[in-house]
């Protein structure tokens, strides 16, 4: 499909697609719901960033030996953006807690979605080579198909022709 990594793809379709989410759930009427699905997938999309993006980012080579500790911090610093971010869903009265629980699972839900699609493109762009090099290998290797030889049975031979 695309040569891009999947957490890349992830990422991409998670920004474009969590607004979409949050104004359809706006648009509908439901705003509590949109600001608790906004704050969930926030901090859904905030964890992945760092697991998938910062960590690596720490252990790449020729990075300094003070690593671990630069790792520690930012895993540490990330409990409290965390806290804050689920007091604010759970303390507003105009947030609905509850819808924090879809947009918490939202960017695995698109890990998992990105998954089967690539696995179901790839699975569609093989079949469809392997039939065309099916057909190819028919139309080179055509030999013109005779049919099977009367047999004389009705006329006898006659003799001394």
């Amino acid at each position: 499909m695309e040569d891009k990594p999947l957490t890349t793809r992830t990422i991409k379709a998670s920004l474009l697609l969590a607004p979409v989410i949050f104004f359809l759930f706006g648009a509908f009427g439901h705003k509590n719901w949109a600001w608790g699905f906004a704050l969930g997938a926030s901090l859904s999309l905030f964890s992945f960033i760092t697991l998938k993006i910062v960590v690596p980012m720490l252990f790449m080579p020729g990075s300094p030996p003070y690593v671990k500790a630069i790792l520690g911090l930012t895993l540490w610093m990330k409990m409290p953006v965390i806290c804050v971010i689920l007091y604010i869903g759970t303390h507003v009265p105009s947030i609905t807690p509850g819808a924090m629980v879809p947009g918490i699972a939202f960017i695995p839900g698109v890990i998992v979605l990105r998954a089967i699609g690539d696995m179901m493109f790839e699975s569609g762009r093989s079949r469809r080579a392997a039939a065309m090099m099916h057909r190819a290998s028919l139309e080179h290797d055509t030999v013109p198909i005779r049919s099977a030889r009367k047999t004389h049975a009705a006329e006898p031979l006659s003799e001394g022709a």
